[in-house]
């Protein structure tokens, strides 16, 4: 879908978030704004990088629990976003995009840090606090990535895996060194998402 609005650009129009569009019964705008990026090539490389970096390792810890998390709360955002635009004070954004899916993604994958902080190595539980904490600030900056990461993380909690010493081989900082570092890769790449949301930049992503 992303690929074809390069080709035929009325797409973006037609799938973009309208949140008067959604009230009149466009209801399918709840979800198709995931499936384009409306800023352009710029905004496909950054989601994509996100996208590479963090679902892989998410499907293998939450397995088909991913598709609710992913896209509850891409939905999510995309109404909080929308509310927000038309408040004052509210965020100018691209008018789609899968980023506020990507970051449920990441509220899921922090919850799971912070669930099994004691499989980690010692400081590791820093990081699910330190992102809770910046998505809670942010939601008073009415950024819909906020509201995602939170829902990611309740997410995760609820569909965390009942038995996860079967999958925390892939985070014990006593297990394989390739292993230990898929998990050290992700908590760098939520520092990156940490950071990025921080710049200006970024609001012209969303």
């Amino acid at each position: 879908m992303t690929s074809l609005q390069f080709i035929f650009p009325e797409i973006i129009p037609a799938l973009n978030r309208n949140g008067q569009a959604v009230l009149s019964g466009e209801v399918w705008r709840l979800i198709t704004p995931l499936f384009i990026q409306p800023a352009g090539l710029w905004q496909c490389l950054v989601n994509g990088v996100f996208f590479i970096s963090f679902l892989p390792i998410a499907e293998r810890l939450y397995g088909r629990s991913l598709i609710l998390i992913y896209f509850g709360t891409g939905i999510v955002g995309q109404i909080v976003n929308s509310y927000w635009a038309t408040t004052p004070g509210g965020i100018s954004t691209s008018g789609g995009g899968s980023s506020t899916a990507l970051n449920g993604v990441i509220g899921s994958l922090i919850m799971f840090i912070l669930l099994n902080r004691k499989t980690f190595p010692k400081g590791y539980f820093l990081m699910p606090i330190a992102g809770f904490l910046g998505a809670t600030v942010l939601v008073f900056f009415e950024d819909g990535h906020a509201a995602s990461l939170l829902v990611g993380g309740l997410l995760g909690f609820y569909t965390s895996p009942k038995q996860p010493e079967n999958l925390l081989p892939i985070c014990r900082h006593d297990s394989q060194p390739e292993l230990n570092g898929e998990v050290a890769y992700c908590v760098c790449n939520l520092l990156a998402t940490i950071q990025i949301n921080s710049l200006p930049l970024y609001d012209d992503l969303k």
